[in-house]
């Protein structure tokens, strides 16, 4: 455990996840850890693509639309809950990649038609029981590599520690908006107030020259740098970069000592600051100080933009560029939505209900967005006429 913080916490900061992860429309998972990605590529972990999380039950019907939703979904569902619950609250990289370890493989020994056998054989035919047996040496051999043994990961499995905890939260979590999202409306909403924080000192973000410069000096590091867009970015065609070290091994970071003198420079920088939450996030200087960065494509709506436009401006973004924290971000936003935020209706709403700078336009996610009354029910009709007034 990191020595800055305490081995017994009495509360966990659960992140805001309303749109954040795919859930029933996962076609695949979106997750960057190394090693939770190696897992999923294992043999014995795939094979839960072909097995359904609701028994024979593997499809639901939502907007005439169907909703696959298989123990493959699920894992990576659960994964992708489990790290940002860790992440939020300070756990080190090497407790992290334990506790991922366990979010994939708890369920690894399902069998083929998933609960639905359950009741025949309860004691034989746990999941949890039998996760070691359905492993393949590929995945003794990534744990080993990562120096965690299999009695590590068995513990949380059966919810052992704070790990284990938290693998039960993101595995509640996971089926409890599942269920949800095949039945409510799919109106949108914006869940965090903003994008990613850097709170860096300057040293994550970089300029096209200054990435131009490290990469002559460190070629490998481009693995490590992601497009990085603001407000000011978005709305004047600005290239900027950041340094992304989400899931970075630390023997890699070793390998790049122009990258670690930045890092070094966030945690100096983070220490000296007047703020007590600012010096907390110098424990871990290898990330943002708040990552609220989308899984998946997204709308960009820039959170400041002048009175003087006929609309906001806004555009979808791939989730490989980071969004900073002058800027609200929709994932899973379509054509229709789109179309619907640039409307002269939406528009009205934001001229009489959205904040001001001076005179310019600051858009809220709480006040403007989530309170803005979408139209309800629209038929097909209505959706295609809007998305093709998008177009």
């Amino acid at each position: 455990m990191s020595a800055e913080r305490p081995e017994r916490r009495t509360y966990f900061r659960i992140p805001n996840l309303a749109l954040d992860f795919p859930l029933s429309e996962l076609d695949g998972v979106n997750i960057e850890n190394p090693l939770a990605k190696s897992l999923l590529r294992t043999a014995t972990v795939k094979r839960l693509k072909g097995v359904s999380q609701l028994g024979l039950v593997i499809t639901q019907k939502r907007h005439g639309r169907a909703h696959f939703h298989t123990r493959y979904q699920h894992i990576g569902t659960v994964t992708e809950i489990g790290e940002r619950i860790l992440r939020q609250n300070g756990f080190d990289e090497q407790e992290i990649n334990l506790g991922v370890a366990a979010f994939i493989l708890h369920d690894v020994g399902i069998t083929a038609f998933g609960d639905s056998t359950k009741p025949l054989d309860p004691k034989n035919l746990e999941e949890e029981a039998h996760w070691r047996e359905a492993s393949n040496r590929r995945i003794t051999t990534l744990l080993r590599r990562n120096n965690i043994s299999p009695q590590q990961v068995d513990a949380i499995i059966h919810n052992g520690g704070v790990l284990g905890k938290v693998l039960d939260i993101a595995d509640r979590i996971a089926y409890v908006s599942r269920d949800l999202s095949a039945w409510i409306d799919d109106l949108p909403r914006i869940e965090e107030a903003w994008g990613s924080q850097p709170r860096d000192g300057g040293n994550f973000l970089m300029t096209t020259e200054e990435r131009k410069a490290l990469l002559r000096v460190e070629p490998t590091a481009a693995e490590w740098i992601r497009p990085f867009t603001g407000a000011d970015e978005f709305l004047n065609g600005i290239e900027r970069w950041c340094l992304w070290l989400v899931g970075i091994p630390p023997e890699e970071l070793n390998r790049l000592p122009e990258i670690k003198k930045r890092v070094e420079g966030v945690r100096k920088m983070r220490l000296a600051s007047k703020a007590e939450a600012t010096r907390k996030k110098a424990v871990t200087p290898a990330i943002f100080a708040q990552i609220a960065q989308p899984m998946t494509d997204y709308l960009l709506v820039p959170l400041v933009s002048s009175e003087k436009r006929p609309c906001i401006p806004i555009g979808f973004m791939p989730k490989e560029v980071v969004a900073s924290n002058l800027c609200c971000v929709l994932p899973h936003a379509t054509l229709y939505h789109f179309g619907v935020l640039s409307s002269a209706m939406h528009m009205a709403w934001v001229k009489q209900v959205c904040g001001r700078l001076k005179s310019d336009y600051r858009y809220s996610k709480d006040i403007v967005f989530n309170n803005y009354p979408w139209p309800e029910k629209p038929t097909a009709k209505q959706r295609a006429a809007v998305e093709a007034a998008a177009q």
